[in-house]
């Protein structure tokens, strides 16, 4: 994966790492990722079903869209399999990473912290044009579950799948450099980050002013997962959507 490019100590050797190394290494790997999204994944699942949020149906939440969209070419369609999705894939590169089950309590309460400080730039861009409502916005609550919804769903089509994607054919099959696959990788996912918030995919008319901010904010988040991983990445956006939320 894309969050693994820049190569963490061998599984025989983490263990052995010094706290603050330690952390820096953990919170890439899926094991860790996977313990820090659990709790979003199904917060998001049963608030959608309980709420029954219409809008999840709509472009309001475009990374769910393609999700079900590639789910369905194989027959399966249930509304639910985008989460499922998001856990076996944790699940399974940490069963083919061979590391040890074993989680540091600390390590997930860390990380909750630190995607708050790295929430921090994203808020200086809400200062900017781009609003998180509007004429015709649903209810609070459901606007929350959609915020939080797109934070762990976006990172998941757009970093984990996309950047992912990118790498491998950037830097594994055309041997490019490192920083140069990942300058490329994220110029174009933060790109199409942006562009998918608009018409026909999303529900926005396009504006330049809107997608430079969204492109920027796709742009860090993009850095965000590279050099910090999934569960970092995910927080980060979900923080910033939910707080979006709450200032109105």
């Amino acid at each position: 994966m894309a969050s693994r490019a820049r190569s963490s100590p061998p599984a025989t050797d983490i263990a052995a790492l010094g706290a603050s190394a330690y952390y820096w290494a953990a919170t890439r790997q899926p094991l860790y990722c996977l313990v820090f999204l659990l709790p979003l994944v199904i917060t998001f699942e049963f608030a959608a079903l309980v709420l029954r949020v219409s809008m999840l149906s709509s472009g309001d939440l475009v990374a769910v869209q393609l999700l079900r969209a590639t789910l369905g070419l194989f027959g399966a369609n249930a509304v639910w399999l985008p989460g499922l999705a998001l856990v076996l894939t944790l699940t399974i590169w940490h069963v083919l990473s061979g590391r040890s089950w074993r989680i540091r309590a600390w390590v997930p309460a860390a990380m909750l912290a630190e995607t708050l400080a790295l929430t921090l730039p994203l808020l200086a861009l809400s200062l900017l044009p781009l609003q998180a409502g509007g004429p015709g916005s649903p209810a609070l609550a459901e606007r929350l579950v959609l915020a939080l919804g797109a934070g762990i769903y976006e990172e998941l089509v757009f970093r984990l799948g996309l950047i992912s994607l990118l790498m491998l054919l950037l830097a594994d099959l055309a041997r490019l450099p490192y920083a140069v696959a990942a300058g490329a990788a994220t110029l174009a996912a933060a790109v199409l980050f942006a562009w998918c918030h608009y018409e026909p995919i999303g529900l926005d008319a396009f504006a330049w002013d809107t997608f430079l901010v969204r492109a920027a904010a796709g742009a860090y988040l993009s850095l965000v997962f590279i050099g910090r991983g999934l569960g970092i990445a995910v927080g980060a956006h979900a923080a910033y959507n939910l707080l979006l939320c709450v200032q109105g």
